[in-house]
């Protein structure tokens, strides 16, 4: 039970760091949003965006402001919204909450951080449909709610590992769902069979587009995610093998992302 709750742990503060440090840096390639709009003329586009503003602006000034106000403002278009768009909302209502948690985990608030992140999976476990985007992100949200679970930790650990197989089996070209499954593999240790399929589904990640339907009000994150995990691994578990390739594939594609040039060093050490 010790190793187990050791591995919990592990996880769970992995799907903090990949958060904070995909974001803590400053936004990525000067990715521009726009912020939702009144009710009645509510517009989802460049929402993921606009989330990862809130939270860098909020994480800069110390102060729960931007977050909570995108939050509301995608709470309040619920509202005569039509069955698509709810399940459009209902995803970026969760993925809002995802990263308010992250600001309370930061700013060390853990009972707001646990209420935040309770409520974003709630939302998500009672959407009627969920795709793989739903449990792409479900799985992520359970990676932070380990940090709060206490003797619950065992149940909610089953179940994002479940529900990050569920992405993957309801699309198999998802870079989310392979990104996701790929950290939670990552982190856990080899003796309980960590790290025997991180590569396989870090390649797969980048295999396949971030988007199969263009729009701004469509996730896309995770590509950025898998390049960092991926040159992680090659460096602790294959001595670098090709490293220097994969890092100027990575880098030319995100030249201004802080944790693929956080690697740099390591890189040019081999």
């Amino acid at each position: 039970m010790m190793r187990f709750g050791f591995t919990i742990v592990l996880v769970a503060f992995a799907f903090l760091r990949f958060t904070c440090e995909a974001t803590c840096g400053g936004l990525a390639d000067g990715q521009v949003g726009r912020a939702p709009s009144a009710v009645g003329k509510f517009d989802l586009t460049g929402i993921q965006d606009t989330v990862h503003r809130a939270f860098y602006n909020d994480m800069s000034m110390q102060r729960d402001e931007a977050l909570p106000k995108v939050i509301k403002a995608l709470d309040a278009g619920m509202e005569g919204a039509s069955k698509s768009k709810e399940q459009l909302l209902t995803y970026w209502r969760s993925y809002a909450r995802y990263y308010s948690a992250v600001y309370y985990m930061q700013t060390k608030q853990p009972a707001k951080a646990s209420s935040v992140i309770t409520e974003g999976i709630r939302l998500l476990q009672s959407a009627k449909q969920k795709g793989a985007e739903e449990y792409a992100l479900l799985a992520r949200l359970q990676g932070i709610a380990l940090s709060f679970a206490g003797p619950r930790a065992p149940q909610v650990a089953q179940e994002m590992v479940q529900n990050s197989a569920n992405a993957i089996e309801l699309d198999s070209s998802n870079v989310r769902a392979y990104v996701v499954a790929a950290i939670n593999d990552y982190f856990t240790p080899k003796a309980f069979g960590g790290r025997q399929r991180t590569k396989e589904y870090l390649t797969k990640a980048l295999k396949y587009p971030v988007q199969r339907i263009g729009g701004g009000y469509l996730p896309s994150w995770g590509r950025e995610e898998a390049y960092e995990y991926l040159l992680r691994y090659t460096l602790e578990e294959e001595n670098g093998k090709g490293i220097a390739a994969l890092y100027e594939k990575a880098i030319q594609e995100f030249p201004n992302s802080y944790m693929i040039r956080s690697l740099e060093p390591r890189v040019k050490g081999q």
